[in-house]
Protein backbone atom coordinates (compact mmCIF):
# COMPACT_ATOMS: atom_id res chain seq x y z
CA UNK A 1 0.00 0.00 0.00
CA UNK A 2 1.02 3.46 -0.76
CA UNK A 3 1.97 5.38 2.57
CA UNK A 4 0.90 8.58 1.47
CA UNK A 5 -2.94 9.35 0.69
CA UNK A 6 -4.13 13.01 -0.54
CA UNK A 7 -6.97 14.42 -0.08
CA UNK A 8 -8.24 17.78 -1.75
CA UNK A 9 -9.58 20.82 -0.35
CA UNK A 10 -10.51 24.36 -1.56
CA UNK A 11 -9.76 27.20 0.99
CA UNK A 12 -9.83 30.79 0.20
CA UNK A 13 -9.05 31.32 -3.34
CA UNK A 14 -6.63 28.56 -4.01
CA UNK A 15 -6.32 24.92 -3.83
CA UNK A 16 -4.77 23.42 -1.38
CA UNK A 17 -3.56 19.33 -0.21
CA UNK A 18 -3.35 18.16 2.55
CA UNK A 19 -0.74 14.88 2.41
CA UNK A 20 -1.98 12.82 5.02
CA UNK A 21 0.94 10.38 5.68
CA UNK A 22 1.35 7.56 7.41
CA UNK A 23 3.35 4.78 9.26
CA UNK A 24 6.50 7.29 7.96
CA UNK A 25 8.32 6.21 11.05
CA UNK A 26 8.80 3.28 13.08
CA UNK A 27 6.65 2.51 15.53
CA UNK A 28 7.43 5.25 18.65
CA UNK A 29 8.26 3.37 22.14
CA UNK A 30 8.62 4.94 25.56
CA UNK A 31 8.10 4.16 29.05
CA UNK A 32 6.29 6.71 31.01
CA UNK A 33 4.65 7.22 34.68
CA UNK A 34 1.14 9.16 35.33
CA UNK A 35 1.56 11.48 38.09
CA UNK A 36 0.55 14.73 38.86
CA UNK A 37 2.71 16.65 41.53
CA UNK A 38 -0.72 18.45 42.46
CA UNK A 39 -2.47 15.00 43.70
CA UNK A 40 -1.79 13.05 46.49
CA UNK A 41 -0.44 9.17 45.97
CA UNK A 42 -3.49 7.92 46.65
CA UNK A 43 -5.30 10.28 44.37
CA UNK A 44 -2.58 9.39 41.44
CA UNK A 45 -3.36 5.92 41.55
CA UNK A 46 -7.08 6.35 41.77
CA UNK A 47 -6.89 8.65 38.66
CA UNK A 48 -4.44 6.95 36.25
CA UNK A 49 -4.34 3.18 37.60
CA UNK A 50 -1.84 1.02 36.42
CA UNK A 51 -0.02 4.13 34.57
CA UNK A 52 0.72 4.94 37.78
CA UNK A 53 2.68 2.20 38.38
CA UNK A 54 6.05 3.52 40.30
CA UNK A 55 8.35 1.51 37.51
CA UNK A 56 6.32 3.21 34.84
CA UNK A 57 4.21 1.97 32.07
CA UNK A 58 5.06 1.66 28.77
CA UNK A 59 3.54 1.47 25.00
CA UNK A 60 4.01 1.53 21.70
CA UNK A 61 2.49 4.25 19.59
CA UNK A 62 1.83 5.19 16.36
CA UNK A 63 1.91 9.00 15.31
CA UNK A 64 0.18 10.62 11.89
CA UNK A 65 0.81 13.55 10.78
CA UNK A 66 -1.03 15.63 7.87
CA UNK A 67 0.58 19.16 6.20
CA UNK A 68 -0.94 21.27 4.11
CA UNK A 69 0.27 23.91 1.03
CA UNK A 70 -0.10 25.04 -1.86
CA UNK A 71 0.85 22.17 -4.46
CA UNK A 72 4.35 23.11 -5.99
CA UNK A 73 3.98 23.38 -10.02
CA UNK A 74 7.23 22.33 -10.69
CA UNK A 75 7.73 19.50 -8.24
CA UNK A 76 3.95 18.32 -7.92
CA UNK A 77 3.84 18.34 -4.33
CA UNK A 78 3.05 19.83 -1.15
CA UNK A 79 6.49 18.94 0.10
CA UNK A 80 9.30 16.34 -0.31
CA UNK A 81 8.29 12.89 1.30
CA UNK A 82 11.95 11.93 2.07
CA UNK A 83 12.47 15.60 3.59
CA UNK A 84 9.08 15.26 5.88
CA UNK A 85 10.28 12.06 7.01
CA UNK A 86 13.87 13.43 8.31
CA UNK A 87 12.10 16.66 9.62
CA UNK A 88 9.53 13.58 11.75
CA UNK A 89 12.50 11.81 12.84
CA UNK A 90 14.17 15.09 13.66
CA UNK A 91 10.73 16.30 16.03
CA UNK A 92 9.28 12.66 16.89
CA UNK A 93 12.19 9.78 17.00
CA UNK A 94 15.12 11.72 18.15
CA UNK A 95 13.47 12.99 21.96
CA UNK A 96 11.21 10.66 22.36
CA UNK A 97 11.47 7.06 20.75
CA UNK A 98 12.80 4.39 23.47
CA UNK A 99 12.88 6.93 26.52
CA UNK A 100 11.48 7.32 29.65
CA UNK A 101 9.68 10.31 28.96
CA UNK A 102 9.49 11.52 32.67
CA UNK A 103 12.95 10.98 33.36
CA UNK A 104 14.63 11.82 29.61
CA UNK A 105 12.61 14.29 28.27
CA UNK A 106 12.59 17.87 29.73
CA UNK A 107 8.88 18.99 28.99
CA UNK A 108 7.67 16.25 31.44
CA UNK A 109 9.40 17.62 34.42
CA UNK A 110 6.27 19.47 34.67
CA UNK A 111 3.72 17.88 32.92
CA UNK A 112 2.04 14.37 33.15
CA UNK A 113 3.18 12.35 30.59
CA UNK A 114 -0.70 11.70 28.99
CA UNK A 115 -1.05 10.87 25.85
CA UNK A 116 -2.75 14.23 25.39
CA UNK A 117 0.50 15.96 25.96
CA UNK A 118 2.68 13.75 23.96
CA UNK A 119 0.61 14.75 21.24
CA UNK A 120 0.86 18.59 21.79
CA UNK A 121 4.99 18.02 22.35
CA UNK A 122 4.44 16.19 18.88
CA UNK A 123 2.69 19.00 17.68
CA UNK A 124 5.10 21.40 19.26
CA UNK A 125 8.20 20.20 18.26
CA UNK A 126 7.02 19.74 14.39
CA UNK A 127 6.36 23.57 14.37
CA UNK A 128 9.74 23.75 15.04
CA UNK A 129 11.28 21.89 11.98
CA UNK A 130 8.12 22.67 9.28
CA UNK A 131 7.03 26.08 7.52
CA UNK A 132 4.68 27.77 8.94
CA UNK A 133 1.08 27.24 8.62
CA UNK A 134 2.16 23.62 6.55
CA UNK A 135 1.64 21.55 9.84
CA UNK A 136 -2.16 20.72 10.05
CA UNK A 137 -2.76 17.89 12.29
CA UNK A 138 -0.93 15.51 14.26
CA UNK A 139 -2.85 11.87 15.91
CA UNK A 140 -0.87 9.70 18.04
CA UNK A 141 -2.38 6.50 18.94
CA UNK A 142 -2.00 4.27 21.83
CA UNK A 143 -1.72 0.27 20.49
CA UNK A 144 -5.19 1.29 18.68
CA UNK A 145 -7.09 1.22 21.39
CA UNK A 146 -6.99 5.14 22.48
CA UNK A 147 -5.78 8.39 20.35
CA UNK A 148 -5.56 12.06 20.59
CA UNK A 149 -5.86 14.41 17.38
CA UNK A 150 -4.90 18.02 17.95
CA UNK A 151 -5.24 20.39 15.05
CA UNK A 152 -3.04 23.58 16.79
CA UNK A 153 -4.12 26.37 18.87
Amino acid sequence: MNPQSIDTKEIGDGRVISLKLRKITPNLIFLYKNCSKTLSDEENKKMYGICNNPNGHGHTYKVMVTIQGQVDHTTGMVMDYLDLKERVEKAIMEPLDHKNLDKDVAYFADTVSTLENVTLLIWKNLQKVLSPGMLYKVMASEADAYSVTYRGP
